[in-house]
């Protein structure tokens, strides 16, 4: 546990911080669980998580970063937050539990993820190849 997850349980103590979860069906259901999801990071490539979690329809709070921002563009499919700002994250956080929009933002990264879905990739990918 680092001093960030210690503040923030301090300020929200009925959120669950569940660490890596390396198991994809303990994974799916904890995700499907949940209210909201977080995934901050002070920087990224370009995490299969993030995926998964605009896939399962719950509202996302992600870290502002380029490589995320190439996906979520806007605070219609995920809300942005300040990479390594523990105080932004946490006014998110409490923002989007208390959103009447918390719905419709989770609704709009599940429309948005399903754009990254692999057979539609691999179909982009042929065809810029058949393409050459």
């Amino acid at each position: 546990e680092n001093p960030y997850s210690r503040q923030l349980k301090k300020l929200y103590p009925f959120v669950n911080f569940k660490g890596f979860i390396q198991d994809r069906k303990t994974l799916a259901r904890e995700i499907m669980s949940s209210s909201i999801i977080v995934l901050p990071s002070l920087w990224e490539g370009l995490p299969l998580t993030l995926f998964e979690a605009l896939a399962s329809g719950r509202p996302l709070i992600v870290s502002d970063l380029p490589s995320i921002r190439t996906i979520v563009q806007d605070n219609k499919t995920a809300i942005l937050a300040t990479p390594g700002n523990e105080k932004d994250l946490a006014d998110k956080i409490s923002k989007l539990l208390k959103s009447k929009n918390r719905e419709k933002i989770g609704d709009n990264g599940k429309k948005l993820a399903e754009n990254y879905d692999w057979e539609i990739i691999i179909k982009q990918i042929k065809q810029v190849y058949n393409s050459l």
